[in-house]
């Protein structure tokens, strides 16, 4: 999410920071007045964890010729797969913001050549980003993620009106899910955190990682603390309780946009279906409850299709300073794009 909040909450939780995975490299110009004029967030890098792009293949190709791939200089909110604008100006629309955009792909370039940048990555960002920056001789890439589209947003609803929408076996396999957790005495509700809160989520996400052969979580411990210091007004949780006992529960935000996103989940020892109850349709319950528009459980999980997550287009752009690499990147991403027109629609 480009927002202060956000971004100060990953510096502050030392997730970005000199030295580190993530250095932060913020690119800024000014106008005549020495007025901010665009703005926005760049990270130096030396591998691509955290970024939710698939590089491996070229990232390869780059060590087979002797090279490493970075530095690498990434326009992108780290560990947040949010799509969005990323480049910040104060012209909102028209030739103002497009000559703006222009000038901020050509700076990439300069500093790039200047500073030796192996590769320049513009991430999660909107199609008119993409389509600037593929101007300026980057070569653009349409992925996608899931994402639940309410279809009353603003009138509130009941879950049983998103199983409607299930095919019949689906439906029949959601309510089987959810009837299991209800015989074991599970409810799932929706809290604002308290330190505590934060404290206790981030042994259950460590918990998470190291089931999934992770020793830590690549979000430290002093994230959540910092988060719950700047950003706690925009969090909920969905806890998973049975009686007293917390069993499980997801991190979610509350969007400006009228959306909500779901960002981390964690549990000790978790019974079978509570991900899914927690993570997806706690998520989905919540969007009605509110009359929101969208849900944005994060990024990859095919199995959200058959649950009536629907794919939604994800916009990047990319430079490689190895012609090379540039032109087998591009190639590679007109065949994606070209998979996308046939089986989807773009």
């Amino acid at each position: 999410m480009m927002e202060w909040g956000w971004l100060s909450a990953l510096e502050i939780g030392g997730v970005t920071q000199s030295g580190g995975s993530w250095q932060p490299h913020t690119l800024e110009l000014v106008d005549s007045d020495d007025e901010v004029a665009m703005v926005c967030p760049l990270y130096l890098r030396e591998e691509s964890d955290g970024e939710y792009f698939w590089y491996e293949p070229l990232e390869r190709a780059e060590l087979l010729r002797g090279r490493v791939p970075g530095p690498r200089a990434v326009i992108a909110v780290p560990w947040t797969p949010v799509p969005g604008r990323r480049i910040l100006t104060g012209s909102t629309g028209g030739e103002e913001r497009e000559a703006l955009l222009a000038e901020a792909a050509g700076a990439c370039l300069r500093l790039a050549s200047e500073r030796g940048w192996r590769s320049v990555h513009l991430l999660f960002c909107t199609a008119e980003e993409e389509a600037a920056f593929a101007r300026a001789g980057f070569f653009g890439r349409r992925s996608y993620q899931f994402q639940w589209e309410n279809p009353k947003p603003q009138s509130g609803g009941s879950f049983d009106e998103y199983l409607r929408g299930l095919s019949s076996s689906r439906r029949n396999s959601v309510r089987r899910e959810r009837r299991t957790l209800a015989e074991l005495g599970i409810e799932v509700r929706h809290e604002s955190g308290s330190a505590s809160t934060f404290t206790n989520f981030w042994e259950d996400y460590r918990a998470t990682a190291r089931r999934n052969d992770c020793e830590e979580p690549p979000l430290p411990e002093s994230f959540m603390s910092a988060l719950e210091s700047q950003f706690a007004h925009r969090v909920e949780f969905a806890v998973a309780r049975k009686g007293r006992e917390v069993l499980g529960r997801s991190l979610n935000l509350l969007g400006l946009d009228g959306c909500y996103y779901g960002r981390y989940w964690g549990a000790a020892d978790p019974p079978q279906f509570l991900h899914f109850e927690v993570a997806l349709y706690a998520g989905i319950e919540r969007c009605l409850e509110l009359g929101l528009a969208r849900f944005d459980p994060g990024f990859g999980g095919e199995h959200k299709l058959s649950r009536g997550f629907a794919p939604q287009p994800v916009y990047s752009a990319h430079w490689y300073a190895d012609p090379g690499l540039q032109t087998q990147g591009a190639f590679f991403a007109q065949r994606e794009a070209q998979w996308l027109e046939n089986n989807v629609g773009w």
